[in-house]
């Protein structure tokens, strides 16, 4: 990432306060790190390009339970609060929504109205609910919408997937406003298959962690957000071994471990052992999968 915007990302979005959270929403607290300040910096970069008749896309992959959607959240929550800060109204420069369960865009019209706090009316034909996205995102002041759960379109037919992907397509052409979409590796593949939709959302891939250094920094972060100390535990090959197989280096079942092991011990800045990381009942995704 650049140093440019590297700058520009820490004007607008203050990824170095590890610590801050989403106020009373219950998710995760905030904690940065390498893959996930690239795809921001993107998303920031796909925000800051002037309008054009072909808005950038983006294509934000991989397997489940891996942080994709609290990063898509993180860029949107902080951007409108940015724009909101010292204004009267609601603007919403980045619109998100979850991808509806199956490849309906009256249903994922409906959606993005709702996003807004527009009406829906009960009624209105799919043609109407387009209409009707296009006429109410500018008046808010969209200029970015965010499709989570990308992949929940591979469970209709083929002919109303492509329906669907070219429905973002037009969406974008028409509002000029550039599109993320986020979902698993099923979804690549979905999307590689037409070229001119493979072209418009280019794919960056959030991996599961390698056992490495960086992992273990982002391990002595999450234990730390739970209270325990994980400082030396951390720097022993063995010990950052040990937690990626019970999490398969997935940054959401490194969450859940770590809550796992704070509700198991004594008191609150517990320094950790390796002994702490056998959790009695936990199983590893890769054990849930067999």
């Amino acid at each position: 990432m650049g140093t440019v915007v590297r700058q520009r990302m820490q004007a607008v979005l203050p990824l170095s306060t590890a610590n801050d959270d989403f106020g009373d929403s219950g998710e995760d607290r905030w904690l940065p790190y390498p893959v996930a300040e690239r795809i921001l910096a993107h998303m920031q970069e796909m925000l800051d390009v002037p309008q054009s008749d072909r808005p950038p896309g983006m294509l934000v992959y991989g397997q489940t339970n891996n942080g994709k959607t609290t990063v898509a959240r993180r860029f949107q929550r902080l951007v409108n609060a940015q724009a909101r800060r010292g204004k009267e109204g609601d603007e919403m420069p980045v619109v998100y929504v979850q991808t509806p369960p199956g490849p309906d865009v009256g249903h994922a019209c409906a959606l993005l109205l709702r996003a807004v706090g527009a009406a829906v009316p009960a009624t209105a034909t799919r043609q109407r609910r387009v209409e009707q996205v296009t006429a109410v995102l500018p008046k808010v002041g969209a200029r970015m919408l965010i499709f989570d759960e990308i992949h929940n379109i591979l469970t209709g037919a083929s002919g109303d997937t492509m329906y669907f992907l070219n429905f973002l397509k037009f969406i974008s052409n028409e509002l000029r406003l550039p599109i993320v979409t986020v979902g698993t590796d099923e979804a690549r593949v979905a999307m590689q298959t037409d070229q001119q939709i493979g072209n418009r959302f280019t794919p960056m891939q959030m991996p599961p962690w390698r056992v490495d250094r960086e992992f273990a920094l982002f391990a002595i972060q999450v234990f730390r957000g739970e209270r325990l100390d994980g400082s030396d535990l951390f720097r022993n090959t063995e010990a950052v071994r040990k937690l990626h197989a019970q999490t398969a280096g997935l940054t959401g079942e490194v969450r859940a471990f770590a809550r796992k092991v704070a509700a198991r011990a004594v008191d609150p800045g517990h320094k950790l052992a390796i002994s702490d990381l056998n959790v009695p009942g936990w199983m590893s995704p890769d054990g849930r999968r067999r």
